[in-house]
């Protein structure tokens, strides 16, 4: 019997970010703990990744798919009909996944869906078969089955994650003068933001690497790669402020800067000095609100002065920092929301911070998308509505705000967007998009300083582009959609859930 697991990160439709696929490294070393032999197709970084799993699927055992939103969600059908094909079994995992377990189950391209942190069932379902596994759904030919029992394990009982099995050089990324590797030391957060898929999924938990794992980690990347910065990027990378300073000690020992999202909270002057010393190159940090009221109402547990200050602060002691805001929460007046865009110039003025705005958005699986439900929201579970264009560019409506208002903040975020990306990307664009920013960018900025949101003639060739740019991906995830609907598994009694 073969012991070969295929591994599949599906592609997507941005690469300028592009994180390694974490979940498939422990899951590959959870799967060599039960005796099988993994393999790892990212198919963002591999010429043809259809090619790649031609070759690998006829002699599998499992088909693993790390499924993301969006676009993602058609690529992993896609590679998933190709398993069923040869007779593979598949199984699906991932936070989104985890909150669309129901509806993706439907498929009839996915067998298993496992939920949370798998590494320990994915293990145990390996070597002791689905009758023995928890936090799964699965089915047969007439029914839906669950077990969302929780079993709790050490994140350290899967290091080292399977590296070997990638090449680390694929996800180094530019910025500015730095070779930019993304990497996780942990999970999870203790807050309890209302917009945050992390209260669900994790449960409010915070787990880590150990210090001597997380150096070990580092110092094979540095080996095998031209790395020289790191970006954490764990949902919370300084719930341990001791640990992190001892990290950051580690890391400007060895000549590497770094950087990570940190609460505006978290950022007293003295800790700024300390990781100012500590090659400290940037911060990113959550605003997300100008407005008190929206503070509080979206659980932040910040105030605005927080923010004011991490921002005077980091630009005193000379770290560059992003500050991330959001807008269209209901209950938002438009008063609120001219104070979130004030506090972004103000940040930017005091601070030369890079900043970006988006769409508050109900995601499934947090606290604000249940009660976004109960305000109108509504988001259909089907294929076309889960593998559509990125939100950023095409924000679903938001029935508490009116027609007008929807248009003007979807317009006010592409403009934050464009400004974003000239700001931050600019020298590692292609030629094409220099071209493009350098005529789009202006035009925003000049949209943003005036604050005004009508006639967007340039944000409409924006979204062209993008439309354009990924037309042929989109009409194949429409073609595969019209085959899957014709074979989906219909459920009509909620008892079977």
């Amino acid at each position: 019997m073969s012991k070969k697991i295929v591994l599949l990160y599906p592609e997507n439709m941005s690469k300028l970010i592009l994180v390694p696929p974490y979940s498939l490294l422990y899951l590959a070393t959870a799967a060599r703990k039960a005796g099988y032999d993994p393999i790892i197709i990212d198919a963002r970084v591999i010429s043809n990744p259809d090619r790649a799993l031609e070759r690998e699927l006829p002699d599998a055992t499992y088909l693993g798919v790390g499924a993301g939103m969006n676009y993602q969600v058609s690529t992993a059908l896609l590679a998933s009909k190709k398993a069923k094909e040869y007779g593979v079994p598949v199984i699906w995992g991932g936070s989104f996944s985890t909150f669309h377990a129901l509806d993706f189950i439907r498929f009839p391209y996915v067998d298993y869906i496992f939920l949370g942190g798998a590494e320990k069932n994915f293990q145990d379902f390996l070597e002791k078969g689905i009758s023995h596994t928890h936090n799964v759904v699965h089915k047969n030919i007439k029914k839906i089955y669950t077990n969302c029992t929780e079993v709790p394990y050490d994140l350290n009982d899967y290091f080292p994650p399977a590296w070997d099995l990638l090449n680390p050089e694929d996800y180094i990324r530019k910025y500015k003068d730095l070779r930019l590797m993304h990497i996780t030391t942990s999970r999870g957060c203790p807050h309890r933001c209302l917009f945050c898929y992390q209260p669900s999924m994790w449960k409010k938990k915070w787990s880590f690497l150990s210090l001597e794992n997380v150096k070990e980690e580092v110092l094979y990347l540095k080996e095998h790669c031209t790395m020289n910065a790191i970006y954490f990027f764990d949902d919370n990378f300084a719930v341990n402020k001791e640990r992190l300073l001892e990290i950051g000690q580690f890391l400007k020992k060895h000549g590497i800067k770094w950087s990570s999202l940190i609460r505006a909270n978290y950022l007293t002057e003295e800790f700024v000095r300390e990781l100012k010393d500590l090659n400290c190159y940037k911060i990113c940090v959550g605003a997300e609100s100008g407005s008190q009221k929206v503070l509080d109402f979206i659980q932040k547990d910040i105030k605005t002065k927080d923010t004011i200050k991490a921002a005077k602060t980091l630009g005193k002691y000379g770290i560059n920092s992003e500050f991330f805001f959001m807008t269209g929460f209901f209950g938002e007046t438009k008063e609120e929301r001219q104070k979130t865009l004030n506090l972004i110039d103000y940040v930017e003025k005091i601070a030369g911070t890079e900043t970006f705005l988006r769409v508050a958005l109900p995601f499934k699986g947090t606290p604000y998308y249940d009660l976004a439900i109960e305000k109108g929201f509504r988001r259909e579970n089907t294929l076309m509505a889960l593998s559509e264009e990125k939100w950023d560019f095409r924000p679903p409506f938001l029935p508490w705000l009116s027609k007008r208002d929807n248009k003007e903040i979807r317009n006010i975020v592409l403009a934050s967007m464009i400004r974003f990306i000239w700001q931050k990307s600019y020298k590692d664009l292609s030629l094409f998009k220099k071209f493009l920013y350098a005529f789009i960018a202006p035009i925003s900025n000049l949209r943003w300083k005036q604050k005004f949101w009508k006639l967007p003639l340039d944000l409409k060739i924006y979204r062209l582009y993008i439309h354009l740019k990924n037309r042929k991906r989109t009409k194949l995830a429409e073609r595969l959609i019209i085959k899957v609907k014709e074979s989906i598994i219909y459920q009509k009694k909620k008892e079977d859930f």
